[in-house]
């Protein structure tokens, strides 16, 4: 990083005396902790314990780059993007909370890392090796603690596994099941774990559904799911709807809130086939759910945003926007 700004702004919620039906909105001031993030476009954005990850895409080497909570200053970098032995050809990132340790992946490889941060702000990277079955087309996996990893494929009726134990099985479901040709664009989406609660919630991000699952007796199961009214129709084999809408970009789970990346098109109707690459089309706003899957507030931030992350242990949930470059921010909701 060539600026590394810290800047504290005070932190408001202002109501904006506009309601629709029991839905409250507000405005929202973040506090910038990072500006000018060195990047083309940042890729997640992960939380641990003591640290924010996010990652750079574009790069061929340190695709991870790891700050410090509470001074904002980077710490550390790791992972190349590369064929080698210690590399990954086309990374992403997850991450533990509390533990201070992150994970990196390629999707449909056997070949992912799990990076440690010690208490001096060392770099313990060691190699995971994760079975699943050949012609699998896993598009998330997410560390849930004690050597178990969740995987997701969009393409088979149970799309997800618990894979790590002599014990891993497969369960779950998708909005439509069935024979669908697109459903591995359709259903690709955002998967977070929140390790207090020991639930996840996914989200496609194209078509408007929202699950939640929570461990019982050691096993996942679907504890509660919504489906958004929308005009989708499998139509000649595939699911169809409106391009022009979408559901959530991503997902951040805190203490008491599913925090979503949404637009909120009551108020903001940009055609979403328009935005492509120009982010300043991006939705500024952020939906607040209750673990029930209500809704319960959009808060309004007034700046573009592109990634979520959140910390389960209270109501604080850091951010990716433009302020005006890429920059790394929390609000207090």
């Amino acid at each position: 990083m060539k600026n590394k700004l810290f800047i504290a702004l005070f932190i408001a919620l202002v109501s904006c005396h506009s309601k629709q039906g029991e839905v409250e909105r507000v405005e929202g001031i973040p506090e910038i902790i990072l500006n000018d993030l060195e990047t083309m476009m940042p890729g997640e954005l992960g939380l641990t314990k003591d640290y924010i990850l996010w990652a750079n895409p574009f790069t061929t080497e340190n695709f991870v780059h790891i700050v410090d909570r509470e001074t904002g200053i980077e710490i550390g970098q790791a992972i190349s993007i590369g064929s080698g032995p210690e590399e990954l050809v086309q990374p992403s990132l997850s991450t533990y909370y509390p533990e201070n340790a992150l994970f990196a992946y390629n999707a449909n490889s056997r070949k992912q890392f799990e990076i440690r941060i010690t208490e001096e702000g060392d770099l313990l990277q060691e190699q995971v090796v994760l079975n699943y079955g050949e012609g699998s087309f896993i598009t998330r996996m997410v560390p849930l603690g004690n050597s178990q990893y969740l995987v997701f494929d969009p393409k088979i009726d149970k799309p997800f596994t618990v894979l790590g134990t002599k014990d891993s099985y497969s369960f779950g479901k998708l909005p439509y099941e069935g024979d669908i040709a697109n459903r591995y664009d359709v259903f690709q989406g955002s998967i977070k774990f929140n390790s207090l609660r020991d639930v996840f919630v996914y989200a496609p991000f194209s078509f408007p559904y929202i699950s939640m699952y929570k461990r019982q007796n050691g096993e996942f199961i679907l504890d509660k799911e919504v489906l958004f009214s929308s005009n989708f129709q499998i139509i000649d084999g595939e699911l169809k709807g409106d391009v022009s809408q979408k559901n959530i970009s991503d997902l951040a789970l805190t203490q008491d809130y599913i925090v979503a990346l949404q637009r909120d098109y009551s108020t903001d109707h940009t055609d979403e086939s328009t935005v492509g690459r120009d982010f300043e089309k991006l939705p500024q706003t952020i939906f607040l759910y209750n673990y029930d899957l209500e809704l319960i507030r959009i808060i309004h931030l007034g700046i573009p945003l592109l990634r979520l992350a959140g910390d389960p242990s209270n109501n604080t949930v850091y951010l990716i926007g433009l302020s005006p470059d890429f920059a790394i921010a929390k609000l207090e909701i």
